[in-house]
């Protein structure tokens, strides 16, 4: 008889991350429900098999992310578990060893050098035949190479090498100036213009974003060889961070702390690098979302370093029982004044009291307000500014915090 715990075994829950776990799961058994009937089953996923019915459910933890156990289905057979535990087991075996991917990415400004972080990953120029721009503020494609720990599994193969892209890509975006951009999965469409009619004769398509180079290889032994080749300028951290704006003749240079910032994520807990890959995300959504929406950019900005800001201890008045421990503000405003000084105690209220106002639709941005064609206004010119601010105190508060975090964990190891 098959039970819950064997089950569990089988799939080597606790051993195998919950993202690859799923997706092999998922390949074996493509027929999947969730339900939202009660409180229970808004955690569980059920897995079904054309023929066998319901195989198994995958129950996951309050963050609906983690798997904190399993159910044996009816339809679970001694064959289907045995297929499960060899693809696991398989999935994380040693003998696949490492890859070197490939992807492009993209950075204003452009990038004329290359730079190799420990044996972890690599900047270098994108090939000659790659696309480019065509002029100077353009997102300007960059080669990415980084090391992936291989599978015999396809879609764990997939899987790793999605989360360790989004995991580098929200670290450089943070620590890099300018912008470090990145092609995303879905692929929308957008209406565009083209310099060149096409065949009917039209300007304008319906089209996909999306990038490709032709003869790009994707996946390699090594990294690439960069002998003979200019490395990145390295330039020290207050003046690398202290930069506004691009100039005509700027290319992608790099801060003192980079491979320090990354060597401490690397090896600091795992619940330290959760946290700050969430705040990292946030810092870089505010940029993503700037075309889109003012407001959600500034939310995004702020809320990177909410992330980080210590969480609520509640501190009761022995007498009237009140909790007298400091709100959200207050801690904002320490933690702003601990990592990012940069900013008055005046300002920093005021940089978190206008985040609240647009989180509870007291009122709008004013650059995503209609205006005066080609005027200037108050309005507008004061949430620029405390946006400018926002983006600044919280690339400085994020980066602060790792620093800092990362030498007193490694201290105290």
């Amino acid at each position: 008889m098959i039970d819950d715990s064997r089950l569990a075994e089988a799939l080597g829950i606790g051993s195998i991350p919950d993202d690859e776990l799923v997706a092999i799961v998922s390949s074996i058994f493509p027929f999947s429900r969730w339900e939202n009937t009660d409180r229970g089953s808004r955690r569980r996923i059920s897995y079904f098999h054309p023929e066998h019915g319901h195989v198994l459910d995958l129950i996951f933890g309050k963050d609906r992310r983690s798997i904190t156990g399993c159910h044996v289905g009816a339809g679970l057979t001694v064959e289907f578990l045995q297929s499960l535990q060899e693809q696991c087991s398989a999935a994380i075996a040693d003998e696949a060893g490492y890859k070197i991917r490939r992807v492009v990415l993209f950075s204003i400004p452009e990038v004329k050098g290359f730079w190799k972080h420990s044996d972890e990953w690599q900047i270098l120029p994108a090939p000659d035949e790659a696309p480019r721009p065509g002029f100077l503020s353009g997102e300007h494609p960059f080669t990415f190479e980084f090391r992936v720990c291989s599978s015999t599994n396809f879609v764990v193969n997939m899987t790793r090498q999605g989360r360790r892209i989004s995991e580098l890509h929200c670290l450089l975006s943070l620590l890099l100036g300018g912008r470090i951009t990145r092609e995303w999965p879905n692929h929308p469409h957008h209406w565009m213009l083209l310099r060149e009619p096409t065949t009917s004769g039209s300007q304008t398509v319906y089209a996909n974003e999306g990038y490709l180079v032709e003869g790009f290889i994707a996946e390699a032994d090594d990294f690439t060889n960069v002998w003979g080749k200019r490395e990145l300028s390295v330039v020290p951290d207050g003046d690398y961070y202290a930069r506004r704006g691009i100039g005509i003749d700027d290319e992608l240079e790099v801060p003192t702390c980079l491979d320090l910032a990354f060597n401490l994520f690397e090896n600091a807990e795992a619940e330290t690098r959760d946290k700050f890959l969430r705040a990292a995300y946030w810092f870089d959504a505010a940029y993503r979302a700037w075309n889109t929406s003012k407001a959600l950019s500034y939310i995004a900005a702020i809320n990177a370093i909410e992330v980080l800001v210590p969480s609520h201890t509640a501190d009761p008045c022995p007498s009237c029982k009140r909790d007298r421990s400091p709100g959200p503000t207050k801690r904002f405003r320490d933690f702003v004044e601990e990592y990012a000084a940069v900013e008055s105690e005046g300002a920093r209220t005021e940089m978190y009291s206008f985040r609240s106002a647009l989180v509870h639709g007291d009122y709008l941005h004013n650059m995503d307000s209609p205006l005066a064609w080609g005027a200037l206004t108050p309005g507008a010119a004061e949430h620029r500014e405390l946006h400018d601010s926002a983006l600044s105190v919280a690339r400085t508060a994020l980066r602060t915090w790792l620093l800092n975090t990362g030498h007193a964990e490694r201290a105290a190891t």
